[in-house]
């Protein structure tokens, strides 16, 4: 049996080595291609800056890994989170890209959250449940008015705030409304008023994938300042 054991263990570790080091060399290209320092093991300075943000904790529980530290500062800071989850044969690990601007105006701290099937079924049930794992005490499940069209069907937004109404442009709204339209992955956006993260659950991506999502996060992050 440990023989056995050995055939199946040995492969899949060479071949999770194998994936790292294809993964760290994709980076280290796209950070020459695009102006960006790479640092594999970033230092507890830039890890902190993203973990001020409560909603790392569902995509975060190991540290955050593969920072890239853009030259211009008007591009995002980008590092790679690890969740660690325990099942009845081992454990899974899910990597999220996290994409970090600063904020172009001071906005009020929000998390607008993707919806999963079972939030999107059991909605104001699960919105307690996830303020209370954030830690999010003032934190509330905020409803927009009717004429500000938020997509409250696929999308949670929660804040201490009492004007995200008016705070919140309409072209931001119709970007994410413009997203559910076309099919695109539903993004996830959090604000702690000094910065804003954008990034899409449990998804790494392509050179090609990660421009795209730079544009789309530039958009967001420019309409948000209107």
């Amino acid at each position: 049996m440990l023989v056995i054991a050995l055939g199946f263990f040995i492969p899949f570790m060479t071949y999770k080595r194998y994936k790292k080091k294809q993964r760290t060399g994709d980076l280290q290209d796209y950070a020459k291609k695009n102006s960006y320092e790479f640092y594999e093991n970033p230092d507890k300075k830039t890890i902190d800056l993203f973990l001020d943000f409560f909603s790392m904790k569902l995509i975060s529980t190991e540290p955050p890994f593969n920072f890239l530290d853009p030259i211009d500062n008007c591009q995002p800071k980008i590092i790679t989170t690890q969740r660690v989850v325990q099942t009845g044969n081992g454990s899974s690990t899910y990597h999220t890209q996290v994409f970090l601007f600063k904020l172009r105006k001071e906005l009020p701290n929000f998390f607008i959250k993707k919806k999963n099937l079972i939030e999107k079924l059991f909605s104001n049930a699960n919105a307690r449940r996830l303020i209370k794992y954030l830690g999010a005490k003032n934190q509330r499940n905020y409803s927009f008015n009717k004429n500000k069209n938020f997509p409250k069907a696929n999308y949670y937004c929660f804040t201490d705030n009492d004007d995200l109404d008016y705070l919140l442009s309409n072209k931001f709204i119709n970007l994410l409304n413009q997203g559910l339209e076309k099919g695109k992955k539903q993004i996830n956006i959090e604000s702690n008023q000094k910065n804003i993260i954008f990034y899409v659950y449990n998804k790494r991506h392509t050179q090609e994938d990660m421009n795209y999502y730079i544009n789309l996060f530039n958009a967001c992050n420019e309409a948000l300042s209107q």
